[in-house]
């Protein structure tokens, strides 16, 4: 990092030698925008085979808060694949929503002692 580039705990990354600010392209700022990267990082990390998902079946239904004034999603559980070594999520988006984003959703293990088998 250039000098400078640190002040109060915060990195201003316009001082930093050789580093650009590049925009998100186009689609990826629209997912952003949308909620959908959000949706996507909450079920892969909240509705796990370790937290609220591990319960869950065919059809039922997830809530996600969206922030910024967004609202709430709904998206629904489509399959779940695998056991606690190693599973696997599929989601559809919020059909109220004319949402028609397809998730996929790979869980940490369960255990650390599955990692070694």
């Amino acid at each position: 990092m250039g000098s400078g580039c640190v002040s109060n705990g915060v990195i201003d990354f316009a001082a930093m030698d050789g580093d650009v600010y590049h925009p998100l392209p186009a689609v990826w700022q629209a997912m952003l925008d949308d909620g959908e990267l959000y949706t996507a990082l909450v079920l892969s990390t909240v509705y796990t085979d370790k937290r609220r998902g591990r319960r869950m079946s065919e059809g039922d239904i997830a809530e996600i808060k969206l922030p910024a004034g967004l609202g709430n999603w709904t998206p629904m559980l489509l399959s779940k694949v695998g056991h606690t070594e190693c599973a696997i999520m599929l989601w559809l988006g919020d059909a109220s929503c004319k949402e028609k984003t397809v998730y996929i959703a790979f869980m940490p293990l369960r255990n650390l002692r599955h990692f070694f088998r």
